[in-house]
């Protein structure tokens, strides 16, 4: 219940997603990135999933998630313009925070919420705003 009801309030009241943007979900295979990939499927959105090894992105893929990063290995923000043709997200649904929360690509002169759901990484990330795919 309150993994579906954080998830909810975040992508639907706070961010207001909507069916054709492009979701991305950090920490993707944890209880609320996974209700966050559900959510964002019911509401037509294309789901990008991030977690740090591949069984966790097994877990995603058969949770919705159309298309999945390790970030572990490689530069999310290269891998997020590849998988978007270089326009970015729309949202980002970050539950983790961390250094991973630096590196999203945005879109650029679009609507973009970043969604900062908890500090699981433990840091408080610095995210730079200035910057878009």
């Amino acid at each position: 219940m309150l993994t579906y009801g954080t998830s909810y309030h975040a992508l639907k009241d706070r961010a207001d997603l909507k069916a054709a943007e492009t979701l991305l979900v950090l920490g993707a295979a944890g209880g609320v990135g996974l209700a966050a990939i559900q959510l964002g499927k019911a509401m037509g959105a294309k789901v990008i999933a991030a977690a740090s090894n591949d069984a966790k992105l097994q877990i995603c893929r058969q949770n919705g998630a159309d298309e999945v990063i390790n970030y572990a290995p490689r530069d999310l923000r290269t891998r997020i313009k590849a998988i978007t043709a270089g326009k970015g997200v729309d949202v980002v649904y970050d539950p983790v925070g961390g250094p991973y929360s630096s590196r999203p690509c945005a879109t650029w002169r679009g609507t973009v919420a970043f969604l900062v759901v908890g500090f699981a990484a433990g840091d408080i990330p610095k995210v730079p705003l200035n910057l878009t795919c």
